[in-house]
């Protein structure tokens, strides 16, 4: 089992590597907010080129302000995410999906991650935390390659997080009982975070499907429950947690 801050790290090193290489951003992700968090200001000036690395590094700060309030909270949603069922040294699994697109509603590809999680696991160094995420961003590259060359225009990166409906997630992740994840109308890869602990996997779709309990293929509305034995029933089903008012949006010089 990884700590949450080890499964965090490894989603926050899958959301730039996906930022990036679909083109939703016009350089690696650390470059770019390092460039734009820097001590060097925007360079002086009206000319042409002055005006578009003003443009670039106003529309970068605000893409990290999104990745900061996004993954500063991850550690401590993943450590909420208390699923029934776990049988995996005692720790709760982790389903978490990143989703490219304009919206839930319409997928244009999706990454889907399953590992586990537990508050009990000892934290890596961070020199084996940088070492789990090269791994991660290798295997992915190779299993999951071929969707680098799909041209999904510019569009948000959303963050889902599967859990009990009741469970006590930090902001911003809100509850989204209504939703199920478009599996089957997206472009996806499936990720585990397993032995070892940053490995992608070549699952298939059914057996990806396999690995969510929240519901996909499609929005269906929410039912109410008619008695305290199906209330509490509800409380405890697995819905998605969506990341909502920090999606990352793509955006090009």
């Amino acid at each position: 089992a990884a700590s949450p801050a080890a499964a965090g790290a490894l989603l926050e090193a899958l959301a730039k590597h996906v930022l990036y290489i679909h083109g939703q951003i016009p350089g690696p992700y650390d470059a770019l907010a390092a460039e734009a968090l820097g001590p060097s200001g925007p360079a002086p000036g009206r000319c042409r080129k002055a005006s578009r690395r003003r443009t670039m590094l106003r529309r970068t700060r605000k893409l990290v302000a999104s990745f900061d309030l996004l993954f500063g909270a991850l550690p401590r949603a993943l450590a909420a995410v208390q699923p029934p069922g776990s049988a995996h040294g005692g720790s709760p699994p982790l389903v978490a999906a990143l989703v490219l697109g304009g919206s839930l509603a319409s997928p244009r590809a999706v990454f889907l991650v399953r590992g586990h999680a537990g508050p009990t696991a000892a934290a890596p160094s961070a020199a084996e935390l940088r070492g789990l995420q090269r791994r991660l961003v290798r295997e992915l590259v190779r299993v999951c390659g071929d969707l680098a060359s799909l041209r999904l225009g510019l569009c948000r990166l959303h963050l889902l997080l599967q859990a009990p409906r009741a469970a006590p997630l930090p902001s911003p992740f809100r509850p989204r009982p209504a939703l199920r994840l478009k599996l089957r109308r997206a472009h996806a890869c499936f990720v585990e975070l397993g032995a070892p602990p940053a490995e992608a996997g070549s699952a298939s779709l059914d057996e990806a499907l396999g690995w969510c309990d929240a519901p996909v293929d499609g929005i269906d509305p929410a039912s109410p429950p008619t008695s305290a034995a199906a209330a509490a029933a509800v409380r405890s089903e697995q819905i998605w947690f969506h990341a909502m008012g920090a999606s990352l949006r793509g955006f090009s010089i």
